[in-house]
C-alpha cells in the first residue's frame, strides 16, 4: 500500500512485509502550517482525541441554547494538524423556546478562518428536525465552533433550519 501524506510532502510507501518502526523520523505540515518533526519514537504533533458535550447554539452568541431538554449530547473528535474529524450524536426530549434562527450545533474546535473555504456535514440519521424540510445538509461558517443545518426548498434554494420548525424532541447524528 501507499500512505500520502500532505501536497509536497513526502510519501511513505508500504511494500510486502514492510512497516513503519519507532526509528523512524517523518516531517509535515503542523496545524499551523509550519514544519514539524515526528522524532523517532515521538508522537505526531498535533495530534488529539477526545470527546466534548455537543449543545444546540444561538447563532448571535454562540452561547448555549436554552429551552432544551437532551436525552444525549455526544461528541467525539479527531484532530490531526489543522483537520478535525467530528462525530455528533445530538437527542432531545423536550422543547420550550421561540426563535425563528437558523439551528446551529456546537463544535469542539472552530472552522477555518477562510471565506473561501467550504466543508459541510454527512447526516446519518435526524428525526424531528421539522417535517417537509428534505435534503437536510449542514455548513460552517469562517472560525466559528459550530454548524448550521440547512435543507434544500422546492425551489432548489438552501434555507436555514428554523428552532421554531423542529419537534419537541428528536435528534441528529452527523460526521464532518
Amino acid at each position: 500500500g501507499e500512505v500520502r501524506i500532505g501536497g509536497n510532502t513526502a510519501s511513505v510507501k508500504l511494500q510486502g512485509n514492510d512497516s513503519i518502526t519507532s526509528d523512524q523520523t517523518f516531517t509535515f505540515p503542523d496545524a499551523g502550517g509550519e514544519l514539524a518533526t515526528v522524532p523517532a519514537g515521538g508522537q505526531v504533533p498535533g495530534y488529539a482525541e477526545g470527546t466534548y458535550t455537543a449543545t444546540f447554539l444561538k447563532p448571535a452568541d454562540l452561547t448555549p441554547q436554552t429551552g432544551f431538554i437532551y436525552s444525549n449530547q455526544s461528541g467525539w473528535y479527531t484532530r490531526i494538524g489543522r483537520m478535525v474529524f467530528v462525530q455528533v450524536y445530538l437527542g432531545w426530549t423536550a422543547k420550550s423556546l421561540s426563535d425563528t434562527s437558523t439551528v446551529m450545533i456546537s463544535l469542539p474546535f472552530p472552522a477555518l478562518n477562510s471565506t473561501n473555504y467550504r466543508s459541510g456535514i454527512s447526516i446519518g440519521y435526524n428525526n424531528g428536525l421539522g417535517s417537509g424540510q428534505q435534503m437536510r445538509n449542514g455548513g460552517f461558517s469562517p472560525n466559528v465552533a459550530g454548524v448550521s443545518l440547512y435543507y434544500i426548498e422546492g425551489s432548489g434554494r438552501s434555507r436555514g433550519v428554523e428552532y421554531d420548525a423542529i419537534d419537541a424532541d428528536g435528534q441528529i447524528q452527523f460526521s464532518a
